[in-house]
């Protein structure tokens, strides 16, 4: 059987939100950010997608700190800067992710990550798929790792597969109002 690496994780059947995974874009639009990819992962608490996290993420951690993973792992858990988790309660602007954790991963745009449809075809923007709220299959890496914000768990997007549609999401671009309310289509003279 082949070995898997440190710090893979793959989880099936994940509620999706953010998705930026057909064009790359810049973080918060700043020039100096680098394009990059990425979507957030809704885990939900006590269940077996956050208990596969922890098992992993321990795993990435004593792969590059050692002994001492246990006591930047605690630390990890309360900063959210450095920590590509966060818990979802602490979100209260954003719909969907209570009694959950959100976990962040992007990738570069270098290395964009492979689209999927169910089918394990390749997934383009037009066929409507990956959308706020969908579920997906998702493999991510995690990554233990000290830079300018410190000692940090960083989670890298590799492919991402659509399972199942999902209802739509509000905190992902709309407001929950019906537009046919508010917008009429303009007819041909």
């Amino acid at each position: 059987m082949k070995e898997e690496p440190v710090g893979l994780l793959v989880l099936k059947d994940v509620r999706i939100m953010y998705p930026k995974l057909f064009s790359a874009e810049r973080f918060q639009d700043k020039i100096e950010n680098p394009l990059r990819y990425g979507v957030s992962l809704i885990l939900p608490k006590g269940g077996a997608l956050l208990s596969e996290y922890w098992s992993i993420a321990n795993k990435a951690a004593e792969f590059f700190w050692g002994s001492a993973a246990k006591s930047y792992m605690d630390r990890l858990e309360h900063n959210k800067q450095c920590n590509c988790l966060t818990d979802g309660d602490l979100k209260t602007d954003v719909e969907g992710v209570e009694n959950a954790y959100v976990l962040r991963s992007i990738t570069y745009e270098k290395s964009p990550p492979q689209l999927l449809d169910e089918n394990m075809k390749v997934l383009d923007e037009s066929q409507g798929k990956l959308l706020s709220g969908d579920y997906a299959n998702v493999i991510v890496s995690l990554r233990a790792t000290k830079d300018k914000a410190g000692d940090a768990m960083r989670c890298n997007l590799t492919a991402v597969q659509f399972e199942r549609e999902g209802g739509r999401l509000e905190s992902s671009g709309g407001s929950g109002i019906n537009i046919s309310d508010y917008f009429k289509a303009k007819l041909p003279f």
